[in-house]
């Protein structure tokens, strides 16, 4: 995921890489304390821009900088100020897992075409395509 948190308080923006699988184990279990919740729910949560999910995330990412910085203490900020991105190779995990999913043909469409659109971006901010070039799904069921 490439996380952006822009505070307004005239702090530096800061953008971040967060890779889920490259979690320590201790780590995961004090996001899984903080958030109150699985760690599969936790980043499920964050594809869907729960507030607290997010709050969790960033407190997760400063600690990086700053070990002793306990979860109360995480800057408060509105949600405007930080964004959450997938990866293409996350948007490609969810797409397989949605297309075994029935859908009737419009809905199948707009899908495939909404999920082109999402990979294509992440491809491009991550440096793996290029403008015009356009991405090729397999086709749904």
């Amino acid at each position: 995921m490439f996380v952006t948190w822009n505070p307004e308080d005239g702090s530096e923006k800061r953008e971040f890489n967060f890779d889920s699988d490259d979690v320590l184990r201790s780590e995961a279990v004090a996001i899984e304390k903080a958030y109150g919740a699985s760690w599969e729910e936790w980043i499920n949560a964050l594809r869907i821009k729960n507030a607290k999910a997010r709050n969790v995330l960033l407190w997760h990412l400063l600690k990086q900088d700053h070990p002793r910085l306990r979860f109360e203490d995480t800057p408060d900020f509105r949600m405007r100020q930080m964004t959450v991105e997938m990866s293409s190779e996350e948007l490609r995990a969810v797409y397989e897992q949605i297309s075994r999913t029935k859908m009737n043909d419009d809905i199948r469409e707009a899908f495939e075409a909404a999920f082109g659109r999402d990979i294509q971006d992440a491809l491009l901010r991550e440096g793996k395509a290029v403008e015009g070039e356009l991405v090729v799904l397999p086709k749904l069921p």
